[in-house]
């Protein structure tokens, strides 16, 4: 049993019925088609992304204040901390796909999460919100591959043939076809400074097809690819340097130093279709700490992090084959050789 047919239905009407919805959505493909495909559906929600951790924590109250919604809605974000919620009493829906662990009942919140029925069902955060508000399936199909899962793959083919053309499987639809540039292209809108991420997303919420993004034929996609074609360039480095890193022991470990921008998430996503590695970690130092992606086909990956965070200054988690966090730089030999311990 999956969210059910009713929660869907309440979720789309108190959507659509919302005069000023505000829309908190996480930093990446999933929560970024989420959050559009909530915006087809009315155009007055304002979105929120979320990064800074899997965290909606009280900083983020200030835009309630600020736009007073009659609506809250949270989008693939695993955790939302108790001083955002008790921080305001407007009715909220928040639709995850990760751990439901983390969540508390509370009066003015409704939580949406397949897991809480089946814990092995964890389609993206952009599968839902398309089965419950429709919208174009192609920024759905961003959505879900971009996550792995191929539970849309079938419907994009439909709508959009060109889209994968003679392609099958997740990992085709990610490397080796049109639909994998358009989840590069919507990762890196949400790279740079945020005036210009605000722009992207801005101008994501106009596009009509997404031919306007493979091929910058209207002045919206050409505005959306100035802005990824050098996120590009510094990506394919970024995979270039890492691809010299051994293996040792079944893991793969490579860190970058400064960059200007993080894109460690996209690298270990290519390097476990690359390599024959059973776990893949990839991590960037930043401000005394080491954000950290972890990849496998192989390994249960959330409990290898917890059993890996003990004793060590840090936080992560995510997915059986996709996890990610941060640990502090003098705590990361302990934390990657407890990794290896327990891998």
């Amino acid at each position: 049993m999956a969210i059910t047919e009713d929660e869907l239905q309440d979720f789309a009407q108190r959507i659509r019925q919302a005069s000023r919805p505000l829309i908190y959505y996480d930093d990446d493909a999933d929560g970024l088609a989420s959050y559009l495909l909530v915006h087809h559906a009315n155009r007055d929600a304002i979105g929120v992304r979320c990064g800074r951790g899997p965290e909606v924590d009280a900083e983020f109250t200030r835009k309630i204040h600020e736009n007073q919604p009659d609506l809250v809605v949270i989008l693939d974000k695993p955790r939302v901390s108790d001083e955002f919620f008790t921080s305001y009493n407007t009715p909220t829906l928040w639709l995850d796909h990760h751990d439901p662990t983390a969540y508390k009942k509370r009066g003015h919140v409704t939580y949406l999460n397949p897991r809480v029925h089946n814990d092995h069902d964890n389609r993206p955060t952009s599968y839902w919100v398309w089965l419950a508000l429709g919208g174009p399936v192609w920024i759905a199909g961003v959505g879900t591959t971009a996550d792995w899962h191929d539970s849309l793959l079938v419907d994009v083919r439909r709508a959009h043939p060109e889209l994968l053309g003679r392609v099958r499987g997740i990992k085709g639809a990610l490397y080796r076809s049109p639909l994998g540039e358009l989840v590069r292209i919507f990762n890196f809108s949400l790279k740079g400074a945020t005036k210009h991420i605000r722009g992207c997303v801005n101008t994501l919420k106009k596009i009509e097809h997404p031919k306007e993004l493979l091929t910058g034929n209207t002045p919206r996609g050409r505005f959306i690819l100035k802005h990824v074609k050098p996120i590009l360039v510094e990506y394919e480095e970024q995979l270039r340097q890492a691809q010299q890193t051994r293996s040792r022991k079944g893991v793969f470990v490579h860190i970058f130093s400064a960059h200007k921008n993080s894109l460690v998430a996209e690298v270990a996503n290519e390097l476990l279709v690359r390599r024959r590695t059973p776990l893949i970690i990839v991590g960037r130092r930043t401000g005394g700490e080491i954000k950290f992606s972890m990849r496998s086909h192989t390994r249960d990956l959330p409990p290898i992090v917890e059993k890996a965070l003990q004793g060590v200054e840090g936080y992560g988690g995510g997915h059986r084959d996709a996890c990610g966090g941060s640990v502090s730089e003098r705590d990361w030999k302990r934390f990657i050789a407890q990794v290896r311990k327990h891998v």
